[in-house]
């Protein structure tokens, strides 16, 4: 969940960063895993990286900062719009995408990166 990737270039080097974030179509990030939101799409299942046997990572992107403004406008459409549905989904995509990143590895323990700042993927994310 951090726009600035620190953990996913502390695993992945500097091709397979350019890789994902540029070159590779699909959800090869958190960001294009949850893209689809900010149009007309919905989730899409993330593409695992795995580092160790037991170790699966959904690399950051730098692009997540741009998601910032669409949680940013969700969280007050979702007290006072009429349909849920699509602010709801935009509050929920991180715990979805990570949901389904556990499903898939069979994993028992997410752990979260999050950046530095108290921004509103921070803000959402410590109030889980």
């Amino acid at each position: 969940m951090d726009a600035q990737a620190n953990l996913a270039s502390a695993f992945l080097d500097e091709d397979a960063l350019e890789g994902l974030w540029e070159t590779n179509p699909g959800p090869t990030t958190v960001y294009r895993a949850i893209k689809p939101l900010t149009q007309v799409g919905d989730i899409q299942q993330p593409v695992l990286q795995k580092i160790t046997e037991n170790l699966r990572l959904v690399p950051g992107d730098v692009a997540l900062a741009a998601f910032e403004d669409t949680l940013s406008e969700a969280w007050p459409a979702s007290m006072g719009d009429a349909s849920l549905y699509r602010p709801f989904r935009i509050l929920t995509a991180f715990l979805q995408v990570a949901q389904m990143a556990a499903n898939e590895a069979g994993a028992d323990l997410i752990l979260a990166d999050v950046g530095p700042n108290l921004g509103a993927i921070n803000r959402l994310e410590k109030a889980r």
